[in-house]
């Protein structure tokens, strides 16, 4: 991840797949709180997991955007073949937030599964401030 600007960041990277990727992996989504101080993760806030498949075609808010910036199939392509797949300046955007979020830290795992295996992990901490 990079930051571009006061608020904006963007992830850049190489994501190696050994194997098809059909609708037995999942992606699942989870947004904690974060105690900032003590080091610790909080309360889970938000929660979803759908699988790959299913994402890559219905999703309308995320999959578009990457695939502006990647080498990712169209929706519908299914199985995601194995291959390596480039994401070049993806920016996350405070769209995907709520918008009564509140201030604080919130730590972001996104994870690749295979079945109820975590194959993949990314995890990010942000800090979301109104002022």
């Amino acid at each position: 991840m990079a930051r571009i600007g006061r608020n904006q960041f963007v992830i850049n990277g190489t994501a190696i797949s050994n194997r098809d990727l059909n609708n037995r992996h999942s992606l699942n989504l989870q947004v904690f709180t974060y105690d900032d101080k003590n080091k610790l993760r909080g309360l889970l806030v938000f929660n979803v997991e759908q699988k790959i498949c299913e994402f890559m075609e219905q999703d309308e808010a995320v999959y578009p955007k990457l695939r502006e910036v990647s080498n990712l199939p169209e929706p519908g392509t299914c199985p995601l073949a194995k291959g390596e797949y480039h994401i070049k300046n993806f920016e996350l955007s405070d769209d995907y937030l709520p918008s009564d979020a509140i201030d604080g830290y919130y730590n972001i795992v996104a994870k690749l599964k295979n079945g109820s295996n975590t194959v993949a992990a990314l995890e990010i901490l942000v800090k979301i401030s109104h002022q």
